[in-house]
């Protein structure tokens, strides 16, 4: 497992996107797969509440929009976790995100 903070400003995002998708209220699994496709697993913990939502190709779906979200993320430069501009500013810290 891979921790990482993510600067404040990309949180309204990640809130939203996660609203959207009722990331916390989904069941953790569902019963479905296949031989082709891929598998989209997101972890989080909210209020001391650990989750997990386990999906085989959510296309289409918000959820799918969110794992989306969080993979432009990965894709990107390794500065996207702790953006140089908002490190000069002091009272501006990362958020931990698991």
């Amino acid at each position: 497992m891979r921790s990482n903070s993510i600067c404040r400003r990309r949180m309204p995002r990640i809130r939203q996107l996660l609203d959207c998708a009722e990331f916390w209220e989904m069941p953790s699994f569902e019963s479905s797969g296949g031989l082709d496709g891929e598998r989209a697993v997101l972890e989080g913990v909210r209020a001391g509440r650990y989750h997990v939502v386990d999906r085989w190709s959510p296309r289409g779906t918000p959820y799918a929009k969110l794992v989306e979200f969080f993979l432009k993320l990965t894709l990107r430069s390794p500065s996207f976790l702790e953006d140089n501009q908002m490190a000069k500013q002091p009272n501006e810290k990362p958020e931990k995100l698991i």
